[in-house]
């Protein structure tokens, strides 16, 4: 039975939801041909969705085609532009795009992440640092900035930092099983070390 566009953008969206990129793909590609898909939102999830199967030519393709984008949200065609360059190993042109994007949008913690990872990416986690600090004065997943920063601190072998900024986001989100876990791991290192100390005492 054909579907008109909206059933198609409803299936669409139900599948982007259940975490299935190819129907995505597929579903939206014949909305395409029936109507133009107008909806900035729309066309950002199939692009994504082209990047998750790994078509990324065709992701760029869409993503170029955005030019009517409001200037409020140009800071998310950095994202979906940055993610895109991850995915081909240019870490340079991500870091590009994410920091224009954290300097569009500075007051959410998403671009922040984005920069930071694309840093850890690239093995600079000192910039990773550096970046996801400045995160914390932003708004949103605090939790995330704070997870993300544990991970940088247990690269560079911070422990301490690192199960400070563990428990700082298990503080926001009580039920982060990545942080648990990773707060296990790091208390584990610190036992260990202290264990392993000399007693300086006698």
């Amino acid at each position: 039975m054909r579907k008109n566009l909206e059933e198609l953008l409803k299936i669409a969206k139900l599948a982007d939801d259940a975490n299935r990129p190819a129907e995505v793909v597929e579903v939206l590609k014949v909305a395409a041909s029936c109507a133009h898909l107008t909806s900035v939102s729309v066309r950002l999830r199939f692009a994504e969705n082209l990047r998750i199967i790994g078509r990324l030519t065709e992701a760029e393709g869409v993503l170029s085609s955005i030019t009517d984008i409001s200037k409020e949200k140009e800071w998310l065609l950095n994202i979906h532009k940055g993610q895109i360059y991850i995915d081909r190993k240019d870490f340079q042109a991500a870091v590009q795009c994410f920091t224009q994007a954290v300097e569009k949008n500075p007051k959410s913690t998403v671009p922040f992440i984005y920069l930071a990872n694309a840093y850890i990416s690239s093995q600079q986690q000192g910039k990773a640092v550096d970046v996801l600090l400045r995160g914390l004065q932003a708004q949103g997943d605090l939790d995330e900035v704070y997870l993300n920063l544990g991970y940088c601190y247990r690269t560079i072998g911070e422990y301490l930092l690192a199960k400070e900024s563990f428990l700082k986001a298990l503080e926001v989100d009580g039920s982060c099983q990545e942080a648990v876990d990773a707060l296990s791991d790091v208390n584990s290192v610190v036992r260990f070390f202290q264990e392993i100390e000399p007693d300086t005492s006698r």
